[in-house]
């Protein structure tokens, strides 16, 4: 009789099906609470109606997380056999081969992470087949999302549980996984703004290295209501962004099954209760222990200090906290190895040489040795810069010119701010450079704002004041999204401070508000605000308030209502609001709301008390 080798052994698919049957129950009335019946609760209420498809999306998104614990707990169930003795004996003396051991555990944890999404979607399709503002599209993209997620972490929650001999490090070493490179990305930033003058956090770059935190992030519902999704128009468009990252990471998940595959085969069934049961990974173990607690001490640190420290002390206190927080990392990793606490006669000098590296790392950035500090683009290759405060770029040479005199200045302040600044007073400078090449360069930093430092002369606010001034920057912070035509105005109000005697003295300003239509708005934007940008100082963005601002702006303030034309289809969703303060020097502006609306206006110093403890 010809033998063949079996690859799934149904007995054994059997016993473990009967042992956690209740887990995947468990898991499917989690999905059908999560889906059908969430979306059958908002059937019929007005508001959710046209939503329902966003609505389904985002229970997608919100499924993300309810996979990455069905996935962890399957691969703790199916595998359980190697975290006991005894049970890792039996299932080893059985006449099967390890591949057919794996394998049949693999796929019978994995057939209900892609059974129940199915199971749910059928459901929903049987219960939602008669409603026109639910679409299939919508409930086909849901089952995608779940069961890639369910793929992705089942794959990883299967590698960590090749990698444990302990089942509560299973758990832990998941966590890890998906949450460490962005934990400690943000830890070394953090670092980074308490240690380098200036330093810009940007975007997180190894976030996706973290799956579910990159998954929490980047995988969400959108909607809007000027497009249809599916067949029916009177369905709103909604799409699940992030599921290209998705496809990716169930990519990785199916790479890690295998791998998972190659380390069951070489494993040391004997390891059963150790925290890790590869050997060869002992070490990266105990320096990434190291390395964590090194940086995640210093971090803690900072928190409870707060501002207290700054400069060459704060660096020097951080080195020694890194020294501190490596070894207790690496002997505290090399108890959970041994299983003991007499672990401090080993000698690990490789703990003095990971603090050396991150000891002259730090004083490197703390003595700017890569020049980041001290780094000021020249003119020649600045394109834009973005104006302080208003937070749009200009090519203007005479804006780029002050940006650059103000980034200066903010660095012949270091000392001052970083001893001051974030103590008493302060607020932040952002500063972004577009560079010719396509580069962007940004410094943030938080320079004094008492009025006493300013009064000084030597702050870095009144040259951000004089950048914000120029008519290039001024026509940029008065630029809406919608542009302003007669036809995207809906309507316009005026609102008017003044002292109010019935009021108590310390909250004594109340406020009238005069309305006016789209054709007087329009009217006065075009004949009188436009007119007056060029000529008076209408439309300036002040960085602080000086006495030239309590003397030139007044107590009127003009808000628009804005609507692009090009969807008045569906003007009730798409609005913009966009806000400016009449000046005293804006003549035609107060003409016009003096003459149509019997407005006057007077200095805004007579109605607010200027504070002589910090510009705002």
């Amino acid at each position: 009789m010809r033998s063949r080798t079996s690859f799934f052994n149904p007995g054994l698919a059997k016993s473990l099906l009967k042992r956690f049957w209740p887990l995947m129950l468990v898991y499917l009335a989690v999905l059908l609470l999560s889906l059908p019946l969430q979306i059958s609760s908002l059937i019929g209420r007005s508001w959710y109606d046209e939503r329902l498809n966003y609505e389904i999306l985002c229970r997608a998104s919100e499924g993300v997380v309810y996979s990455a614990l069905a996935a962890l707990f399957m691969a703790m169930a199916m595998f359980s056999h190697l975290y006991n003795r005894r049970d890792c004996g039996l299932i080893n003396s059985l006449p099967l081969r390890r591949e057919t051991t794996w394998l049949t555990a693999c796929f019978t944890g994995l057939l209900p992470l892609l059974l129940c999404p199915v199971l749910t979607w059928l459901v929903s399709r049987l219960l939602f087949a008669g409603n026109e503002n639910i679409s299939a599209a919508a409930l086909g993209t849901w089952l995608q999302c779940i069961l890639l997620a369910n793929l992705a972490f089942y794959g990883l929650a299967v590698f960590c549980a090749m990698l444990t001999g302990n089942i509560l490090a299973v758990p832990a070493l998941f966590l890890a996984l998906n949450l460490a490179a962005y934990g400690l990305e943000g830890i070394v930033r953090g670092i980074l703004d308490r240690v380098v003058y200036g330093y810009a956090t940007g975007t997180m770059l190894l976030s996706w290295l973290s799956p579910l935190m990159y998954m929490l992030s980047n995988v969400k519902a959108s909607d809007s209501l000027d497009s249809f999704y599916g067949d029916s128009s009177r369905v709103a468009f909604a799409e699940l962004k992030g599921l290209p990252a998705l496809t990716g990471y169930a990519m990785a998940g199916a790479a890690l099954l295998m791998i998972s595959l190659l380390l069951y085969r070489r494993r040391q069934m004997e390891t059963a209760g150790d925290v890790l049961a590869v050997k060869p990974l002992r070490p990266i173990f105990r320096y990434c222990a190291s390395l964590c607690a090194a940086l995640l001490l210093p971090s803690i640190f900072m928190d409870a200090m707060g501002s207290r420290l700054a400069g060459l002390t704060l660096t020097l206190v951080l080195i020694a906290l890194m020294l501190l927080g490596a070894a207790a990392g690496y002997y505290l990793a090399e108890m959970l190895l041994q299983k003991s606490f007499r672990v401090f006669r080993v000698r690990a000098w490789g703990i003095l040489a990971l603090w050396a590296v991150l000891a002259c790392l730090t004083l490197a950035f703390e003595f700017d040795l890569f020049g980041y500090e001290r780094r000021i683009p020249t003119a020649e290759e600045i394109a834009q810069v973005q104006i302080p405060s208003i937070g749009r770029s200009t090519d203007d040479p005479e804006a780029i010119a002050l940006c650059r005199q103000l980034h200066q200045r903010i660095l012949d302040n270091k000392d001052h701010n970083e001893n001051q600044a974030d103590k008493d007073s302060g607020r932040y400078l952002h500063l972004r450079y577009t560079l010719k090449d396509g580069r962007e360069l940004q410094r943030l930093y938080r320079v004094d704002n008492s009025k006493a430092w300013v009064d000084s002369g030597q702050s870095e606010l009144p040259l951000a004041q004089q950048i914000s001034q120029l008519e290039s920057s001024r026509r940029l912070a008065n630029m809406a999204e919608v542009p302003i035509t007669a036809q995207s105005i809906l309507r316009c109000n005026a609102d008017v401070a003044y002292l109010d005697p019935n009021l108590p003295e310390d909250v004594n300003v109340s406020y009238e508000q005069t309305w006016i239509s789209a054709e007087q708005a329009w009217e006065l934007y075009a004949t009188c605000i436009l007119p007056d940008m060029d000529d008076s100082s209408l439309g300036t963005v002040w960085v602080y308030q000086d006495d030239s601002y309590y003397s030139l702006s007044s107590n009127i303030t003009l808000s628009y209502l804005l609507t692009d034309p090009e969807r008045q289809d569906n003007t009730d969703v798409y609005r913009e609001y966009f806000a400016i303060t009449v000046t005293m020097d804006a003549q035609r502006t107060l003409a016009w709301l003096e003459e149509h609306k019997g407005i006057t206006a007077v200095p805004c110093g007579e109605i607010y008390s200027p504070t002589d403890v910090e510009y705002y």
